[in-house]
């Protein structure tokens, strides 16, 4: 009975990664997010670069390292989790480009992400594939090997069921090393949870933008399309166009500015948002030769939405006299 379990379930996967691979191939418009890159060093010039959510996947997955580099050097979530919830590492189990294993390892993927529907980590896709190598750097890397998938089996115990002699062979040889113990997993909720840490790190990253005029949709991306609330004194803003207005008068008139920030308090709100209040001191010059000193009290609203982006729902602004 167990026996039939086990083949119905990898049938199951075996499917799933068939969907995977057809999906992200041939799908242009699946999941499009905006990635910016600067074009040259002394940052004149943007070259904009249009990823999808699951290009990191496909690359890893078709051993196509160049790409693997370039959305790297990008401003992605290298865990970004496709519709499988299998990060691009599962995905380079499935290839024999050891190189693209090792990039995504030091590019501090999490070697430990388990799929949500079999459980599997990368170790655990590595021996589905029969990937010795891959196996290998794996637990060079410190992969846990006592984290069980849906069947209750850790990557040793899936190897030997399904006779993977060689990695069996090469497990049974490292029993005594150290890093084949049983690794202490940190608690799931805190570590995938946002924190008020995670929260005012947004914030001031939010203002180090305003300071060096970042590319406006380093901005777009943390507001909602539907529904802009953003109240400043002379200019309420409601929609991502007038966010564009806005943002280009801020670039045509500003020739620096500063933004310090004080008095920042983050609290939980039971109705799924962070309530967000501080004080900024703005420092400005235009291109007139004008200068501002401005004391200005914020009070946000912040949401997460269903791709672990912070989304900023309420803004507004008082000068403080």
């Amino acid at each position: 009975m167990k026996k039939n379990i086990i083949i119905v379930s990898l049938l199951i996967i075996s499917f799933g990664w068939i969907y995977y691979s057809f999906k992200i191939s041939n799908n242009p418009e699946l999941n499009k997010t905006q990635i910016t890159e600067r074009a040259n060093a002394d940052n004149s010039n943007q070259e904009k670069i249009e990823f999808k959510k699951d290009d990191l996947h496909k690359a890893a997955h078709t051993w196509n390292l160049e790409r693997v580099k370039l959305i790297l050097k990008a401003w992605v979530d290298v865990d970004a989790r496709d519709s499988f919830w299998w990060t691009a590492l599962h995905a380079a189990m499935f290839q024999d480009n050891l190189e693209i294993i090792k990039i995504l390892i030091e590019a501090w993927l999490d070697i430990n992400a388990e799929g949500t529907s079999n459980k599997y980590t990368p170790l655990h896709d590595a021996v589905w594939d029969n990937n010795l190598e891959a196996v290998k750097i794996l637990i060079e890397a410190w992969a846990n090997q006592s984290i069980k998938n849906n069947l209750w089996q850790t990557p040793y115990e899936k190897a030997k069921s399904e006779n993977k002699t060689e990695i069996v062979k090469y497990l049974d040889s490292i029993k005594n090393n150290p890093k084949t113990e049983k690794v202490k997993k940190y608690d799931e909720t805190a570590k995938n949870t946002y924190s008020e840490n995670d929260v005012k790190s947004f914030v001031y990253k939010w203002f180090a933008g305003f300071d060096h005029q970042a590319d406006i949709n380093e901005f777009k991306k943390h507001l909602d399309a539907d529904k802009v609330e953003m109240n400043f004194p002379d200019f309420p803003i409601r929609s991502i166009a007038d966010f564009e207005k806005w943002y280009g008068w801020v670039k045509d008139s500003i020739a620096w500015n500063t933004h310090k920030l004080s008095n920042l308090k983050v609290t939980w709100n039971e109705k799924n948002w962070f309530d967000v209040s501080f004080d900024i001191n703005w420092l400005a010059k235009t291109y007139d030769n004008e200068e501002y000193d401005t004391n200005i009290r914020q009070d946000w609203k912040i949401k997460v939405d269903e791709n672990r982006n912070f989304i900023v729902s309420y803004h507004t602004a008082k000068i403080i006299k």
